[in-house]
């Protein structure tokens, strides 16, 4: 096994009680390489990069704490060897300096080319907290906005217009999601979803439900129809037609829906579609209709 790897899983695995160690070490031989301790013997990285073992003799040294520090005004604290994310990528808190306001740090994971994997930049930490903040909240946004599919063509429309004249959509959601999901259906539709509590909304208590369904339900239909609906996860059942696929029913979302009946939209769904995908829209809306008159 990697020498690197086994010193990086060791320190994981006792990371509380070996991170002091490691800083006190640090500041003890006034080197800038991490010291890991394995089975009672002490490694550092030389100049080269080469993994060295060092004197075990800690007897009179002392052993500190991590520093950590609380920017005020942002609720937000820097600690010592830990890891945080902003625009840039991943770093890991190497120093904070005496001045309590800047801090050294080392990139571990880059996601864009201004910084390079293992740079050490000198930030100050209150800049960095607004800079972290705004990463973290951009990054829930985005969150929140994925597994949305995007509804397009002629064959989506007249899915969507059959499923606003016939389906009906539902929402169970399980106690790990009892927040982020209405979050993201307010984000998505711009409306609460407990408006449709007991009418298609429904919290499970259950906490063996960790997720949530989303699902359309229709009718019982001839399968000449039913091949003709562009919707993935098809389930015929004795009571109609399911489809429990989230992400399509997030797209159902995107493009106007809302949880229960949506017979009552079809005009306003219909109105932010294109002329030809409008027209495909509002033959769905007719097509159980146009089958029924010819039967």
């Amino acid at each position: 096994m990697d020498l690197n790897f086994k010193l990086e899983n060791s320190l994981k695995k006792k990371y509380s009680s070996r991170l002091a160690l490691i800083f006190s070490l640090k500041r003890e031989l006034n080197k800038t390489a991490e010291v890991i301790e394995i089975d009672g013997k002490f490694y550092e990285e030389d100049a080269d990069g080469n993994v060295v073992e060092i004197s075990n003799d800690l007897s009179n040294m002392e052993i500190l704490e991590p520093r950590s520090y609380v920017v005020e005004g942002y609720d937000f604290t820097f600690t010592e060897g830990e890891d945080y994310a902003n625009w840039f990528g991943v770093y890991r808190v190497l120093d904070i300096n005496e001045d309590a306001r800047t801090m050294d740090v080392q990139y571990i994971e880059v996601f864009r080319p201004d910084v390079k994997v293992g740079e050490v930049k000198t930030y100050p930490m209150a800049a960095q907290a607004q800079t972290i903040i705004k990463a973290q909240k951009s990054k829930e946004i985005q969150m929140r906005l994925d597994n949305i599919m995007d509804l397009k063509g002629t064959g989506a429309a007249f899915t969507m217009g059959f499923i606003a004249a016939n389906g009906y959509l539902s929402a169970e959601i399980g106690p790990k999601y009892h927040v982020s999901f209405p979050a993201k259906y307010k984000t998505v539709t711009g409306e609460d979803p407990n408006k449709y509590l007991g009418h298609g909304y429904k919290k499970s208590d259950n906490d063996k439900r960790w997720s949530y369904t989303l699902r359309v339900q229709l009718p019982i239909l001839p399968e000449e129809l039913v091949s003709r609906l562009t919707m993935p996860s098809v389930i015929q059942r004795s009571k109609g037609v399911e489809c429990n696929n989230s992400a399509f029913v997030w797209g159902l979302f995107a493009k106007g829906f809302s949880i229960g009946r949506n017979n009552h939209k079809i005009t306003q769904i219909a109105s932010s579609l294109s002329d030809e995908d409008r027209r495909a829209f509002m033959a769905g809306a007719d097509a159980l209709n146009q089958l029924q008159n010819i039967e």
